[in-house]
């Protein structure tokens, strides 16, 4: 990350902000807790952001109106790689059996039971999922704000946000041994915010201050990363 300020004047002043990052993180847990090979799960993921913001600071009015005008830029990419393994086997212990002969419902069989080699009522018994999850994300922000003090002791504070954010999302979730694919989404979402501030500072003296404030904030909706089925991969959550 890197800050510049520039004096223009006396009264005005430039300030550059600039920062990236890049992440690659991999880690697991064997979640048995037992020599057994019996459940696992992995993370692989990388993560990359850019973000530039610019300021125009200021006085005016002899001093007593202070204000500052700027924009953000901010993009960020990253990919998600789980891999779950539950109940590891189990899968194959089903499509090792004669027939079908375990049944699922009150049905007989071979109506609606698994086992057999083949059988594609076995894809309900394979716990090892591999979920493959890609995001693009791109904010843009406008801002403004400004202070007047009316006395020495008096001021008025006012400001204004405006926020765009655009994301994009692609994952795949499937089940690794039965071959069976739960969820192919490849969605994209935007928002925008238009978010005020206003306060009323009274200075007492220099040790005693007195303020009212009121502001509204906001944070951008987005998807669910690791979704479980097609419609929670879909489906955006709000802002």
């Amino acid at each position: 990350s890197n800050t510049i300020n520039w004096e223009l004047s006396d009264t005005r002043s430039m300030k550059f902000i600039t920062a990236y990052r890049s992440q690659d993180a991999y880690y697991g847990l064997d979640s048995d807790g037992s020599p057994l090979d019996y459940q696992e799960q992995s993370v692989d993921e990388e993560e990359s952001f850019f973000s530039q913001e610019i300021q125009l600071n200021g006085t005016s009015f002899n001093g007593r109106l202070s204000w500052v005008v700027g924009g953000l830029y901010f993009r960020e990419t990253g990919s998600y790689d789980y891999n779950a393994r539950f109940a590891i086997g189990l899968f194959d212990a089903f499509e090792a059996l004669p027939g079908a002969i375990i049944p699922l419902a009150t049905f007989p069989c071979p109506t609606f039971c698994a086992g057999g080699a083949g059988n594609p009522l076995n894809a309900i018994f394979d716990a090892q999922y591999l979920v493959q999850t890609d995001a693009e994300i791109t904010s843009y922000a406008a801002f403004v704000h400004a202070t007047y003090d009316w006395t020495d002791q008096l001021s008025l504070s006012l400001g204004l946000r405006y926020t765009y954010d655009d994301k994009e999302m692609s994952s795949v979730v499937g089940r690794q041994i039965a071959g069976v694919r739960i969820v192919d989404a490849d969605v994209s979402e935007n928002w925008d915010d238009l978010s005020p501030k206003v306060s009323l500072e009274y200075r007492w003296h220099e040790h005693l201050m007195t303020y009212l404030s009121a502001s509204k904030g906001y944070k951008s909706g987005g998807f669910n990363g690791r979704p479980s089925h097609q419609l929670s991969a879909e489906k955006p959550f709000d802002p």
